[in-house]
């Protein structure tokens, strides 16, 4: 039997409570974040660091939380496309998906190519530490991808409070949640994801039940 397309966003939507959950647990299993900014001036801490299983478990559950997101907030604009807001939502969600691209470049420089040159420093490679420096393009790269995801969520909390369908305060937890990751707590980064996670577990339960009243 062919599955409802509405069975298939309410599903998508709770992608992005299990990519939430990804974050928020891997976040607990990385106390030294502090360590990227300080590549140049503690390269040995920092070599032994991003050569770390932990580390390494960190940056793989990025690049597959981040597909889980993208799905998840696809379906969100599926979810917004019928009503009042729909223009807003689909600008929302070419942004969000240039975030996606960022996030996903980003996390593949950091579990593919950070542990090559933290191993390339314990052999005596000193100068490679250079390339692993959090400024100059790289920081540009992350600051111009942190600004697209920001008004990508202004764009979606806007939408979904117009559209009026689903729990208008919603976005704006969402919102709120992705503002706080920033932390540079552990806790608060926890925090913050299961906040953006439970705003998507909230907006499908509302999506469902607002969908079935209407088959029924």
């Amino acid at each position: 039997m062919k599955q409802p397309i509405d069975v298939r966003i309410f599903w998508g939507l709770l992608t992005g409570t299990l990519a939430a959950l990804v974050f928020a647990f891997g976040d607990l299993f990385l106390a030294e974040q502090g360590l990227f900014m300080e590549a140049e001036s503690r390269p040995d801490e920092f070599a032994a660091f991003v050569t770390s299983a932990s580390y390494r478990f960190w940056a793989m559950r990025g690049l597959y939380a981040v597909l889980l997101e993208m799905f998840a907030f696809l379906c969100l604009y599926l979810a917004l496309r019928n009503g009042r807001a729909e223009r807003l939502a689909f600008w929302a969600l070419v942004l969000f998906l240039v975030h996606i691209a960022t996030g996903q470049s980003l996390f593949a420089i950091l579990y593919y190519i950070f542990p090559g040159i933290g191993e390339l420093h314990q052999q005596g490679v000193e100068q490679v530490i250079r390339l692993a420096h959090m400024n100059g393009g790289l920081f540009a790269f992350v600051v111009g991808g942190g600004i697209v995801w920001l008004i990508a969520n202004i764009l979606f909390a806007i939408a979904i409070w117009r559209d009026g369908t689903l729990p208008k305060a919603s976005g704006i937890i969402i919102l709120i949640g992705f503002l706080l990751i920033d932390a540079p707590s552990p806790i608060v980064q926890f925090i913050a994801n299961l906040v953006w996670g439970g705003a998507l577990l909230w907006i499908a339960i509302a999506y469902r039940k607002r969908r079935l009243s209407e088959a029924g």
